[in-house]
This record gives C-alpha cells, sequence and structure tokens, in this order.
C-alpha cells in the first residue's frame, strides 16, 4: 500500500504525490524534446512550488521518508534552478 494512502506523518496525500509525479515528467518530456529552457523552469517552479507546501510537515514528522523525499526535490529544483537562471540571466 502507498504511504501517501496510510496517511502518515509528514508524507504528502495522495493527490499530491501522483500529481507531482506527473508534473516532474511533463517537465522531462519537455526536455526530452529539447526545450532545455522551458524544461527547466517548469522542474525548478514546481520544486519550490512542493518544497513551500511540504516542508513543515516533512520535518516535523523526523521520519526519513518524508525527509529523503524532501531532499529529492531540493536536488532537483537546485539542479534545474542553476541551468534555468544560469540561461535566464545570461
Amino acid at each position: 500500500m502507498p504511504l501517501s494512502l496510510r496517511r502518515l506523518p509528514g508524507v504528502p496525500s495522495f493527490i499530491q504525490t501522483p500529481s507531482f509525479a506527473a508534473i516532474f515528467g511533463g517537465a522531462g518530456y519537455v526536455t526530452s524534446c529539447g526545450d532545455y529552457e522551458n524544461g527547466a523552469g517548469i522542474a525548478t517552479a514546481w520544486s519550490i512550488t512542493y518544497l513551500v507546501l511540504n516542508v513543515n510537515k516533512a520535518i516535523r514528522s523526523k521520519r526519513p521518508i518524508p525527509i529523503l523525499m524532501l531532499t529529492a526535490v531540493a536536488g532537483n529544483g537546485f539542479i534545474y534552478g542553476q541551468k534555468y537562471f544560469r540561461e535566464y540571466f545570461a
């Protein structure tokens, strides 16, 4: 059973988890089509959105799964954010 269905502390809801997965998949698709700037922008924007919505719950839960999810999304936002902002401000 997915952790989001069990309503564990710190884990995003069952609606948030597949929604963000689909959005990040869409950002990957945009990037694979050769539009690197928009793909990086989509990934950065939605990474920031995920962090804003879930950082408090994940840290307060003190559980490894929510913190690992938060770390993965923060890393994704950092990597794509560097690419996006370098191209945007260059």
